[in-house]
């Protein structure tokens, strides 16, 4: 990708991260991606549903998008202070960094949605006290912590010599651990937030209302981990690249494996919360 394809790429981004602020800051406008929702978990709903949906999917917007500007801006700076990167690498490393930005700002926009200041309201009582497999497949964990796994044999293939030889341009070795630190406490943080989001209490005055706030917190804990995953994704093909000291028609190749974690975040929200702990309304 040319130096100025690569500023025209992230002005493009920057536009339409503002263009999406701009076009989902009514309930008006958020209504056909809450309807969207509604249509992928399949449950009924109220006015009162509609308007927690409504909440939830502004948290979201709002964190993607400035986890977005975000990245948009680290990478700017990066591009300015390396004096560019080679093509190919360039297209590859900017839409892993969006990508896991994005995630990661969706996932804790959703996770704001659930804040404890309704703790005090009246809830309606549950016959079991919600588990972290409840809510999410332990794969998703798994892959997000084996994939951090080998970016850390990768990083220290390279810290033991074997990419003495190598090296991405524009990106020094101190970057390959940076991001692999980053993906070692992208795990400890999903791992904790994911917790803390199952301590916080789910006030509910009807029982409609408590399997919507089960079947939001499944997808907001799914998105922490896919956010880890991504981070960890980015990681390792990062110091895959610079050990094999990646040429332009190599990091392209990479480019389309990069569009894995994008692929992920378009899974269809899984019905796991509704078949182990609803297990009555489903049958019913």
């Amino acid at each position: 990708m040319p130096e100025n394809a690569i500023w025209v790429a992230l002005v493009f981004g920057a536009v339409v991260l503002g263009y999406t602020l701009i076009h989902r800051s009514t309930p008006a406008r958020r209504r056909p991606a809450v309807d969207s929702l509604v249509m992928r978990l399949g449950l009924p709903v109220d006015e009162h549903i509609i308007a927690l949906i409504d909440r939830r999917v502004r948290s979201t917007v709002i964190g993607s998008c400035v986890a977005g500007f975000i990245a948009l801006a680290v990478a700017a700076v990066l591009l300015v202070a390396g004096g560019g990167l080679p093509e190919g690498l360039a297209s590859t490393l900017l839409g892993l960094v969006f990508a896991a930005a994005v995630s990661l700002g969706t996932a804790a926009g959703g996770a704001g949605y659930f804040a404890p200041q309704a703790a005090q309201s009246v809830r309606i009582a549950r016959a079991q006290t919600p588990r972290l497999n409840d809510y999410l497949h332990p794969l998703w964990r798994w892959a997000s912590i084996g994939v951090t796994v080998a970016a850390v044999l990768l990083c220290g293939a390279i810290l033991a010599g074997a990419g003495a030889t190598s090296g991405l341009i524009g990106v020094p070795m101190t970057g390959v651990v940076v991001a692999t630190a980053l993906a070692i406490a992208a795990q400890f943080g999903a791992s904790l937030l994911g917790r803390r989001l199952l301590d916080v209490p789910q006030p509910a005055r009807e029982e409609l209302e408590l399997q919507w706030d089960d079947a939001l917190r499944g997808m907001t804990v799914r998105s922490l981990w896919i956010a880890a995953f991504t981070i960890a994704w980015a990681a390792a093909l990062l110091a895959l690249l610079w050990l094999l000291a990646a040429t332009p028609t190599v990091t392209v190749w990479f480019g389309f494996v990069a569009l894995v974690p994008i692929l992920l975040l378009s899974v269809p929200a899984s019905r796991r919360v509704e078949r182990r702990m609803w297990t009555d309304v489903v049958s019913a």
